[in-house]
């Protein structure tokens, strides 16, 4: 990647990104030094991640230790708003779900049905779903398939998901 400022800020968006992933929470001056960035530069990404809803403020109970100067605030990636949609394409089960930046601590499925004989009746379940999903425009769409296909339906319907109609509301024409 070349340095120029819009990749710099990239990558500095991913590697404040990752901290928020790997440490739960963390204030502005805390990103500052573990990124080594200034912490003009971590609070003006912040802040722009705040505006986008990606990274959000969580308030923290007192702990009861004497701390000198204002308390920093603490920041997380964002769970308050699902901005991806996941399908999980199994061979028995497709499982769909609207996931917020932040991940969950444990597998939330929020529609669930028997994956069909073909890829058009499949296509037709997962468009019933995205209206039942509350996500009109998901930053990303998660397909994960089985590594493995068996010989039968499930080959069709994956041979096709990147061709899918756009009667789904998540994916553009």
């Amino acid at each position: 990647m070349s340095a120029v400022p819009a990749n710099l800020r990239l990558a500095n968006q991913a590697a404040l990104l990752g901290q928020l992933l790997g440490r739960k929470a963390a204030s502005r001056a805390e990103l500052a030094k573990a990124t080594g960035m200034s912490k003009p530069t971590t609070g003006k990404i912040i802040d722009d991640l705040m505006h986008a809803g990606v990274v959000e403020e969580i308030k923290l109970m007192d702990g009861g230790r004497p701390s000198v100067g204002r308390p920093g605030k603490q920041l997380r990636l964002a769970t308050n708003r699902s901005r991806f949609v996941v399908v999980d394409l199994g061979v028995e089960m497709t499982r769909i779900s609207g996931l917020p930046p932040s991940p969950p601590d444990q597998d939330r499925w929020e529609i669930q049905f028997k994956t069909p004989g073909s890829a058009d009746a499949w296509q037709e379940k997962v468009a019933q779903a995205a209206e039942k999903i509350d996500i009109k425009r998901p930053w990303a769409v998660m397909v994960s398939v089985p590594a493995r296909l068996p010989l039968n339906r499930l080959a069709a319907i994956a041979a096709n998901v990147s061709y899918v109609p756009c009667r789904i509301p998540w994916v553009p024409m």
